[in-house]
């Protein structure tokens, strides 16, 4: 349930707070007048001077204040933005065109004073991709910070050989072992299981989920790759691999199967989720092991052997970075796509001087 912020206030007309404490806000509701304190907790009255009003207005869309209310004609000196429920990434402020500044998601109310313009636009601004890693030779799930070799923080993986990762459409991570012959789903990106469930062969390597929140998996010892009816154990179809060791695999933004496979060292790019194969090029060394793709289809992927992971430019052999892995052998990744940035969808407060 969404909810209302208030800020002080006094319902008796002509009433002046005494005084606030620096950024703080007071509105008197009987004149419609709001009031700021200053560093030294002196009480100034927004937009006093001159024909000023305040208006609010609720974003849905990408929109500009110059839109609202014949406001291109009007100045506006400041601005109150309610980005309580943006969690991720950050707000960006738009004036005439430029951004002026950005800040952090998760505050209740944000006042900037601006120069004298005439458009305002605000629009949230999508953070990087995040990097999860498992590796099988210290049993670890690594959160990385961006997709870079600085962890975040790890925990313990479910079993003793910890191979695929994906993420669910809800966030959750769906990661598997080898050696337990089991799916796991964690509650977020924690150790916590909130289900299992066993695999459709003897020795799972590889996960993904498609865009309808259907899993897909690899196993080595039956050569296969399997989809899911959801995040479940039931299976609605399956295929050969075109090797004999699919391991990583991924599904780009056209809904197509990426999969790497160890017998060939080669990463394969099917024809939606089937065992048609369009291309094709060898991996970026000798034991290729997990494999995810961000929101601009750049692959990443996972080597064993070289104890590396390599960051893809596109669906394709060039690399245009790489980084040691946290652990001896890298075994799964998977990437935590962030929330597209785009329009601003909250409420914004601006004062104007139609002076």
């Amino acid at each position: 349930m969404a909810s209302t912020i208030k800020v002080k206030r006094s319902s008796t007309a002509s009433a002046v707070p005494s005084s606030l404490a620096g950024g703080e806000l007071a509105a008197n509701t009987a004149d419609g007048k709001l009031f700021l304190g200053k560093n030294d907790s002196s009480v100034v009255e927004i937009g006093a001077g001159g024909g000023s009003n305040f208006q609010s207005h609720k974003f849905t869309t990408a929109e500009t204040w110059a839109a609202l209310d014949g406001l291109a004609s009007e100045t506006i000196t400041q601005v109150i933005i309610d980005a309580s429920g943006v969690t991720e990434g950050s707000i960006a402020i738009d004036v005439d065109g430029s951004e002026q500044e950005s800040f952090p998601g998760g505050h209740a109310l944000v006042t900037r004073i601006f120069a004298p313009s005439s458009d305002l636009d605000i629009r949230s601004v999508a953070s990087s991709p995040t990097l999860i890693s498992s590796d099988a030779d210290s049993d670890k799930i690594y959160l990385h910070s961006g997709i870079t070799s600085t962890i975040s923080s790890s925990f313990a993986s479910p079993y003793i050989n910890p191979s695929g990762l994906a993420l669910d459409s809800s966030g959750n991570l769906i990661s598997t072992d080898y050696s337990g012959d089991k799916i796991y789903k964690h509650s977020g990106i924690t150790s916590t299981i909130s289900t299992s469930f066993s695999s459709p062969g003897a020795s799972p390597q590889g996960l993904t989920v498609d865009g309808s929140n259907n899993l897909i998996s690899s196993d080595v010892s039956a050569d296969k790759i399997y989809k899911h009816s959801g995040i479940t154990a039931s299976i609605t179809t399956s295929f050969a691999s075109p090797s004999g060791i699919p391991r990583g695999l991924a599904v780009d933004s056209s809904g197509n199967l990426i999969h790497v496979d160890a017998s060939s060292d080669k990463i394969y790019k099917h024809s939606g989720i089937t065992s048609t194969i369009t291309t094709s090029f060898s991996a970026p060394y000798i034991s290729p092991t997990g494999l995810a793709i961000d929101n601009n289809d750049n692959l990443v992927s996972a080597d064993s052997s070289a104890d590396k992971i390599y960051v893809h430019s596109g669906i394709t052999s060039t690399i245009s970075s790489s980084f040691a892995s946290p652990g001896a052998s890298p075994s799964g990744v998977a990437l935590k796509i962030p929330a597209s940035g785009g329009a601003f969808s909250g409420t914004a407060y601006a004062v104007i001087n139609n002076a």
